[in-house]
């Protein structure tokens, strides 16, 4: 059966377990991330609320930490924090700290301003070289494919991520955030640029042990997307489009993820998409507006995928839903031999 997710949608929010995280806006320095100014708890507090049985070694936990995550499984505690430093700023380094609750350890790292860094790819043109990103800003924790992910946020649209091994080793790192693990490999949904017209989704798959990327949506050949793209371009306002400062170019228009299912024995995950005419123009918005499809891919023995409007879903299954469509018997007849896409 497929395990249903809600996935992160581009104006996510940075909150944090004890208050108001201030999002960095991108490629600014990383001294003008702001820190909140003040209520941040201490090193101590933070382990106490979490049931630490001891202190790591050689860590002043007096300190009053900001911008921090916190993950709290069975196995492991993990931290990853800023030192408050009494002023509006976040400062460098990055402290990550993570018990071992079976064999009773601590581990200890520290990450220095440019010591990890990304490429940004986002609304670059053919042959462009990618902007570097510093991945440094407020922290989240998550796992997947046995690895640590230290989430840092850099706008409502772009993040870095961390890859760590048990020791804290570093792994790699990319340009983008967690939507789902399928087994050994992640899915992930690449950094976009906050203030722009559009935003387009992107959707990628890392193998972190190779730190092999596969780029996953939009696929090749697309048809629901490009029939989209074609009533976008014929509704377009020229004239809107430069007195706004907008490409209004249809391959770059905004797609938000909506739900989204996986089945990892299936090695099969389902995306709800929403296509927008958003930053197209008014006329382009009242006439056009938006369309709710669904993608179904299968990542192997060879990466294959359908497509379905909103309306042959419910034709076909009675529901609209990806947790359906992730299902064994659903996904034997969605990729039947005569589909060769």
């Amino acid at each position: 059966m497929g395990i249903m997710l809600e996935s992160r949608s581009l104006g996510v929010g940075l909150a944090k377990l004890t208050a108001l995280v201030v999002a960095c806006t991108l490629f600014i320095t990383p001294e003008l991330c702001s820190a909140q100014r003040s209520g941040w708890p201490t090193l101590a507090e933070v382990l106490h609320q979490n049931s630490l049985p001891f202190s790591p070694p050689d860590v002043d936990t007096a300190t009053t930490i900001t911008s921090y995550g916190v993950l709290n499984e069975p196995s492991q505690f993990v931290i990853a924090y800023y030192q408050y430093n009494g002023t509006d700023f976040l400062t460098p380094p990055l402290h990550v700290l993570r018990y071992d609750k079976t064999a009773r350890q601590w581990y200890r790292r520290e990450f220095n301003e440019g010591e990890v860094n990304v490429p940004f790819t986002a609304g670059l043109t053919p042959g462009q070289k990618p902007m570097v990103e510093d991945c440094f800003g407020s922290a989240s924790i998550s796992t997947a494919a046995g690895l640590l992910l230290i989430g840092t946020h850099l706008s409502p649209s772009a993040e870095c991520t961390i890859i760590l091994a048990s020791n804290l080793k570093l792994v790699s790192a990319f340009s983008g955030w967690k939507i789902a693990a399928l087994g050994s490999e992640i899915l992930f949904e690449r950094s976009e640029v906050h203030f722009a017209p559009t935003h387009p989704l992107r959707l990628a798959l890392l193998d972190p042990a190779t730190g092999r990327e596969r780029n996953l949506f939009p696929p090749a050949n697309d048809r629901l997307r490009k029939e989209f793209q074609q009533r976008l371009a014929a509704l377009r306002d020229y004239d809107w489009c430069r007195v706004h400062n907008a490409s209004c170019d249809p391959q770059e228009m905004s797609t938000d993820l909506g739900r989204i299912a996986v089945n990892a024995d299936a090695e099969a995950v389902a995306i709800e998409l929403t296509f927008s005419s958003e930053g197209f123009g008014p006329t382009a918005e009242s006439q056009l507006g938006s369309e709710k499809c669904f993608y179904v891919f299968k990542l192997t023995p060879r990466l294959k995928y359908r497509e379905f409007r909103e309306s042959d879903l419910q034709r076909m299954f009675g529901i609209a839903d990806p947790d359906t469509l992730v299902r064994p018997q659903v996904l034997r007849g969605i990729f039947a031999a005569n589909n060769d896409k």
